[in-house]
């Protein structure tokens, strides 16, 4: 198997064919089950064994295949979330070359993309070693999810040596993103709650805590947005 015999067995038409197919069962985050079944249908009838794992959210089990090598040796995961933002869904359409559709670009066609990926490998000869592990889930999109379900999947050890996410909307391939958390933070005092006029201008503000707290995050992530874009430029 080489890289051009990859490229090779890419087949455009059944990729595109793919990301309709995915794209075609509306997906809100929560409510990706029907999304999932489709997804593990397409794989099963192309002949991949599929496996469907709770993974604490019984409404939408995650969908997880597997491209073994010829050899054991390391895992390069493919993984995307199959759920969409809560916005009126539109069905997938082909407009002046461009797919469009509820959930094409974050992320069924980066899905559709890695199936494809997994098909060209396959029919270019397999893999010399290792394996291709591809997951899929639902409960990406905040606030509805936080990944609640991905986090389930690592913790019962499924994941790769490395990690593809296709949803990226460039011409290149990133190598480096600037990643994203959900904290949760509490500002508090010392001492019993009380009313503002019995405190006294000696007492700690603590709404001007937080409020310096947010603020302080919010230059953090200027500062990083910008470093990002100077490094993207320089790729």
């Amino acid at each position: 198997m080489t890289v051009d015999s990859v490229r090779e067995a890419v087949n455009s038409e059944r990729l595109l064919r793919t990301a309709k197919e995915l794209i075609s069962v509306p997906s809100p985050t929560g409510e990706a089950g029907a999304a999932a079944d489709r997804l593990s249908e397409l794989l099963s009838a192309d002949g991949f064994v599929v496996e469907r794992m709770a993974a604490g959210h019984p409404k939408a089990p995650a969908v997880i295949t597997r491209l073994n090598g010829h050899k054991p040796g390391l895992t390069l995961q493919f993984d995307g979330h199959m759920d969409t933002v809560h916005l009126p869904y539109h069905p997938p359409e082909v407009r002046g070359g461009f797919l469009q559709g509820s959930g094409s670009a974050d992320m069924k066609a980066g899905l559709a993309a890695a199936i494809e990926a997994l098909r060209a490998v396959r029919d270019a000869g397999g893999l010399p070693a290792g394996e291709i592990l591809l997951t899929a889930h639902d409960l990406h999109e905040a606030p509805w999810g936080y990944g609640e379900q991905l986090n389930e999947m690592i913790a019962a050890g499924v994941f790769g040596d490395a990690v593809m996410l296709p949803e990226y909307e460039a011409s290149e391939l990133p190598v480096a993103g600037r990643g994203s958390a959900v904290i949760s933070v509490t500002v508090s005092r010392a001492g019993e709650p009380m009313h503002e006029v019995l405190g006294g201008a000696e007492q700690p503000d603590v709404i001007a805590a937080g409020a310096e707290l947010t603020l302080a995050l919010s230059l953090i992530h200027i500062c990083r947005c910008r470093r990002y874009s100077l490094c993207r430029s320089r790729w």
